[in-house]
């Protein structure tokens, strides 16, 4: 195995021997996730049922770029993934030695947290693509970068992740050496895509839940 290897020449397999990935199908925590209740306001609602409509007429001819300017951009923003727990970054080059392997490469949108006194904290990670290219596996692609991303949190947190396809969304969580994937939503169908946005959303509880643990374990409160 050579020494590096960026995260787009990963496939599923290759991460699973090489790092000893153990797939699960039956993850509690991927379960609560994605069970999450949402309820949406009617404005956001209507904003979501345009995005689709557009999406379905257009996301089989859209280039990547296409598809990040005119539906997950604005997408996301309705998600609104700034707050006091974390942050949302594009287009960010991630690299860490992953069990003496240089693991490195772009990551499309990733939800952090950093401050000086406890360095940083990754939550979620999302990739996508216009659509399925040779020799391109992104199972594969976003559990590198996972488990890069892991190896720089340095804690047992579970680790969240989505990768996009064309109109195809699935979602993804790493805990420790084992992780497990969601079936495929359908972004072109308006139930699905609320499935969706709910998903994304509850992604924003799971980061202050964890660092609320993380703030806890720096500052214990003293008992009486």
């Amino acid at each position: 195995m050579k020494k590096e290897k960026p995260f787009d020449k990963w496939t599923e397999e290759e991460v699973q021997i090489v790092f000893g990935l153990e797939k699960i199908e039956n993850l509690p925590f991927l379960n609560d996730w994605l069970s999450t209740q949402y309820i949406l306001p009617d404005y956001k609602q209507i904003v979501i049922e345009g995005l689709c409509f557009r999406l379905q007429k257009n996301y089989a001819y859209w280039t990547q770029n296409e598809l990040i300017i005119y539906f997950i951009a604005p997408f996301l923003s309705l998600v609104d993934y700034w707050g006091y727990y974390y942050q949302t970054f594009n287009q960010v080059f991630i690299q860490h030695k992953v069990q003496g392997i240089n693991m490195h490469g772009q990551v499309a949108t990733l939800l952090s947290y950093k401050n000086k006194q406890i360095g940083l904290r990754y939550f979620f990670i999302l990739h996508y693509a216009s659509i399925v290219k040779k020799n391109h596996d992104g199972l594969g692609q976003i559990l590198a970068a996972m488990l890069t991303a892991q190896a720089i949190n340095k804690h047992n947190y579970a680790l969240l992740g989505c990768f996009v396809v064309g109109n195809n969304w699935q979602f993804v969580v790493l805990l420790g050496n084992k992780y497990a994937v969601s079936p495929v939503y359908i972004a072109t169908n308006p139930e699905e895509l609320l499935c969706i946005y709910a998903a994304l959303d509850a992604v924003k509880l799971r980061a202050k839940q964890q660092m609320s643990l993380v703030f806890e374990e720096i500052n214990p409160k003293k008992k009486k």
